[in-house]
């Protein structure tokens, strides 16, 4: 049962000194003089700014959402001078800021940036807007939003050492938004009691002078708040480090005279935390009271309930503002924006000396005296009862820091910084002794540190030996909904199939961060001695080989044991197509060390060909057979498509046509596998595949055709293309064909009817030479060197509404070399007063008043390719339209 008490003092903003340094300076000339060091007597040289409010506090919102569709927010400054600052956004992982608009004012400018909110964590996630004035921070407004998602969370997670410090132990820390950790030595060499530790591991020391500190926060500007300890003097001072602009101050508290906080004995501050807000909370330990310092400079006193025996300690605040706080044999919560405080854990528990809390409203503490080592996790649903305990190996914990996303940091009286790290996990079974032998189980765990249900849709296992058991208590399983702060664990065992190292994961996948398919693996191994060989890989395929022809491939053998070396025997194959040799392979193959032996494939018949490679790996007395198989194809498959060009006669438009097929050949002397036709293109949904005589199934003997089907229905007049593909496993696939169509709208059948003359004759050197001379000279130019080109002309369709014919011609080079572009095609012998309405331009010499169509793309038309020319004929005398293509130089 929790016990509720009510009384609080608000304080106003006198009782409060700031020294240089100070946030709460972050405005006008001395904050400048700060950020810039300015010597005594020296004018500021930069205008200065006040922000119109310290902070600006945003809805909560879903993780994972569109900055464009974050809550937007304004803030306002006030600044002297006529420059136009810039703003910047200090950590800039949830809030985009926009640009900066300066308007004239009475005393110089008002300035406004809009911010926006888009979280990337769920609980409060804190940053800091910078005004700028070139490179000096002229004025600074904190933000503060909650996040709001699942976070899953594996546990125990991967314990890593960070720093080996100094032999007075490392205690509290506080982690920034970079994933920075700056943690505090009761006592340092150095002097300095401060060390930060980047999220790559690079230690150093921070320079701030401060004795003794027990309590460290950092807020959304890079400010941290150092609690010093001192128990001889009086102690009413926190300790800030600017880490922006390196520099050092305080924030000094003075008691008032009378009421709640009148307090006669000398303040003893002791814990520090800081919200999104800016908002600062510290313990005056001799006072017994809370002290909340507001970032508008007031603050509230509130005394600890019941005051006996109280003795605070640390302090942590969550992201709804709510403060949590040890006592000395009580954890404590104050709620925000009211009176109201609790014991939330039993009288008469141990004393803590840590405290963190969570997005999920957890509590991570260290118990003082406990039996063994490690961090406490108490969940928001029962603070009274430990839920799970993190680096329980740690010795003699001495103080925590949490990090936005999870990570927990620990530090050791033995001077080391842990960092626990829940993104992954790792179960290490060690060695096993007996093949075929079940282990114990070991659990691990999926924890919602998270503000939202979090569902787990899958676990996946992977690695031979390895099963999981429901574990005994709060089973994990697919389509399990967690509620924020539950934790749910399965049971792992592994079973040694052979000797050597062993290794699997299980792969838990969830809605963590919002995400449906967001996953966090744990990783599993175990060992028993001796040597283990694996060879890859398995199977090893050659494909297809000419016949009597050697091809040569590598199989890789991988000693996987543990401790021992492999000694690998010669390899036999039951297949003569084959043959093995030792490679490399030869000696001892030490433990993680890979050898490649050589096999060839030597087919003489055209068919598959299968065969077993066998060896033996001797290492620790054992004797272990080693197999692999490989297979091979005897001849090679080439493969053709005929025709490459296919062109439907007109066809109305909603009907399809007959199917037209395409000749797919193998002249080759393997078979022709794998074949997969599609359609692609331009207008691939006007085609369509179908079935007929002899229709191509999966594979295609040597020397053999089939046959691939192709109806047309189109749903407009228009021209129609598309390309006929085939995969398969010939050199040079796909393989492709050019499918064109008409389709006909209001056709007027009659005079639908074409008349093409044969395609253009392969010209000779000196009829080349003829025709370029009567080619005038601001004429398309003539190609200079003879080559085959062929034309195909589809049918005419008629438009009532534009009064034309269209249609299309194909060219298509059928010689041995690129044509390159541009290049000129005539339209000769066009009855009269039928006119080509998108020529290019009119013949001017010789074959004068024909009209020609420049060909400028693609820039080199390649042997086989085709390319298509949309023509549209005007024909008032509704005659039979006819005319022959002549390519100048082809």
């Amino acid at each position: 049962m929790r016990n509720r008490f009510n009384r609080r003092l608000p304080i106003p903003s006198p009782f409060l000194a700031w020294a240089a340094g100070s946030p709460r300076m972050s405005t006008g000339i001395l904050a400048l003089c700060v950020a810039v060091a300015c010597s005594p007597g020296m004018a500021a040289p930069l205008d200065t700014a006040s922000p119109s409010q310290p902070y600006l506090a945003f809805n909560p919102a879903a993780v994972g959402i569109a900055t464009a569709s974050g809550q937007q927010l304004t803030a306002s400054f006030s600044v002297t001078g006529t420059d136009t600052p810039t703003a910047t956004i200090h950590y800039g992982f949830d809030y985009t800021a926009g640009a900066v608009n300066c308007t004239a004012s009475a005393s110089g400018q008002t300035c406004t940036v809009p911010v926006s909110f888009a979280p990337t964590l769920p609980g409060a996630r804190k940053d800091a807007l910078f005004l700028m004035d070139g490179t000096a921070i002229i004025a600074t407004v904190y933000l503060g939003g909650v996040g709001q998602s699942p976070l899953a969370l594996v546990q125990p997670g991967i314990v890593t050492q960070l720093v080996s410090g100094p032999a007075d132990g490392l205690v509290q820390s506080a982690v920034d938004e970079n994933g920075t950790v700056y943690v505090l030595s009761p006592t340092s060499a150095t002097g300095s009691n401060v060390y930060s530790v980047t999220k790559v591991g690079v230690v150093s020391v921070v320079p701030v002078n401060v004795f003794g500190p027990d309590g460290i926060a950092i807020d959304g500007a890079g400010i941290l708040y150092i609690s010093p300890q001192s128990l001889t003097t009086q102690n009413n001072a926190l300790v800030t480090w600017n880490t922006v602009t390196q520099t050092q101050g305080s924030i000094t508290v003075s008691r008032p005279g009378t009421g709640v906080a009148a307090c006669t004995l000398q303040t003893y501050l002791v814990g520090v935390a800081v919200d999104s807000l800016g908002n600062l909370f510290t313990l005056d330990r001799a006072c017994q009271t809370v002290i909340e310092i507001r970032s508008n400079g007031n603050y509230v006193v509130e005394p600890i309930e019941p005051a006996m025996n109280a003795n605070p300690s640390f302090i942590a605040v969550d992201g709804a503002g709510n403060a949590f706080f040890s006592c000395v044999d009580t954890i404590n919560e104050l709620l925000a924006g009211s009176e109201l405080q609790s014991a939330i854990t039993n009288p008469g528990d141990p004393e803590n000396i840590g405290l963190a809390v969570d997005a999920a409203d957890s509590l991570y503490v260290i118990p003082r005296y406990q039996a063994v080592g490690g961090v406490a996790q108490l969940p928001a649903s029962n603070y009274q009862a430990s839920q799970a305990v993190l680096d329980p190996a740690a010795p003699s914990p001495f103080g925590l820091g949490l990090g936005s996303d999870g990570t927990l940091y620990v530090g050791n009286s033995n001077g080391n910084l842990d960092k626990v790290d829940r993104s992954q996990g790792l179960i290490d079974f060690g060695q096993q002794f007996t093949v075929g032998a079940t282990s114990a189980p070991q659990n691990v765990g999926l924890y919602n540190g998270g503000n939202q249900p979090l569902t787990i849709s899958n676990i996946a296992l992977t690695g031979s030996g390895f099963s999981i058991q429901q574990a005994a208590s709060n089973d994990c399983s697919a389509g399990l909904a967690m509620a924020p702060g539950a934790y749910c664990q399965v049971a792992v065992t592994l079973t040694p199939p052979h000797v050597g190292t062993l290794t699997g994961s299980i792969v838990f996948t969830s809605n963590s961060l919002n995400n449906p398919t967001s996953t966090a693996t744990v990783g599993l191994s175990g060992y028993m001695y001796g040597a283990w060989v694996i060879a890859l890989p398995d199977p090893l395929v050659f494909g297809n080989q000419a016949l009597n022809t050697l091809a040569s491939l590598p199989v890789t053998l991988t000693n996987t044991g543990y401790a021992y070396s492999a000694s690998i025997g010669a390899p036999s194959v039951n297949n003569n197509a084959f043959t093995a040799g030792i490679g490399n392979c030869t000696g001892n193959i030490a433990p993680g060390v890979a050898c490649q032996l050589s096999i060839t494939f030597d087919p003489a018949q055209a068919q598959a060909y299968n065969g077993t490679v066998s060896l033996t790996s001797t290492g620790n007395t054992v004797n272990q057979p080693v197999t692999f198989d490989v297979t091979g194809i005897g001849g090679v498959p080439v493969a053709s498509l005929a025709p490459n060009l296919v062109v439907f006669p007109g066809q109305n438009i909603n009907s399809t046509s007959a199917a037209m097929a395409v000749t797919l050949s193998n002249t080759g002397t393997g078979t022709l596998t794998g074949i997969v036709p599609s359609l692609t293109g331009t207008h691939p949904s006007a085609f369509a595949l179908t079935t007929g005589p002899n229709a191509c199934l999966g594979t295609l003997a040597a020397g053999s055709t089939c046959s691939l089907y192709v109806t047309f229905t189109p749903t407009t007049g228009l021209i129609y293309s598309a390309t006929l593909s085939v995969s398969d496993n010939a050199s040079g696939q796909p393989q492709t064909a050019t499918l064109l169509g008409l389709g006909m709208a209001d056709i007027n059948l009659a005079i639908a009817e074409v008349i093409h003359t044969a395609d253009a004759p392969v010209l000779t050197p000196s009829t080349l030479l003829n025709i370029a001379e009567v080619i005038h000279t601001t004429d398309a130019p003539v190609l200079t060197s003879v080559l085959s080109i062929a034309t195909t002309a589809s049918g005419l369709g008629y438009s009532r509404v534009t009064l034309t014919y269209v249609g299309a011609i194909v060219l298509t080079n059928t010689g041995t070399a690129s044509v390159a572009a541009p290049f000129q095609i005539l339209f000769t012998g066009l009855p009269a007063n039928v006119t080509l309405v998108n020529a290019t331009g009119i013949n001017a010499t010789g074959t004068a008043g024909s009209p020609y169509l420049t060909v400028s793309a693609p820039a080199s038309l390649a042997p086989g390719q085709s390319v298509v020319l949309n023509l549209e004929f005007k024909n008032p005398a509704n005659a039979i339209i006819h005319f022959t293509p002549v390519i100048p130089g082809a």
